[in-house]
């Protein structure tokens, strides 16, 4: 019950950071990933593309768990793997971020003015 408690908690105090240098998605306790500007190739709206299982394992579903799954509004595509942190010590290596955000047309903007400048 605690867990999930600081779950909650930790979903609400840490939102998506994005800096000069890079972009920071933490979402609740289990999953992290920290990504510069220079290892991001594009990030676009997700069209909900199947992936086989191969593709499945380096991608990081950086989307809010909730009772129904919503589809993930962007895909962010790396130009070399990275390495995501999950949760008790696990990590994962990730070609593609899928996830979602609450003022999506600003997120998106900022993350493409950045890219620009790259």
């Amino acid at each position: 019950m605690i867990y999930f408690i600081a779950e909650i908690q930790a979903m609400r105090k840490n939102p998506l950071v994005v800096t000069e240098e890079q972009v920071v998605i933490q979402i609740g306790l289990g999953k992290k990933i920290v990504m510069p500007f220079t290892q991001i190739d594009n990030i676009a709206f997700y069209k909900g593309e199947l992936l086989t299982a191969k593709e499945r394992k380096q991608v990081l579903d950086a989307t809010v768990m909730e009772f129904i799954k919503e589809p993930a509004t962007f895909e962010i595509t790396l130009k070399e793997p990275v390495k995501a942190q999950l949760l008790y010590g696990f990590s994962k290596t990730v070609s593609r971020v899928y996830l979602n955000v609450d003022e999506e047309r600003k997120f998106y903007d900022a993350v493409k003015e950045k890219l620009k400048h790259e």
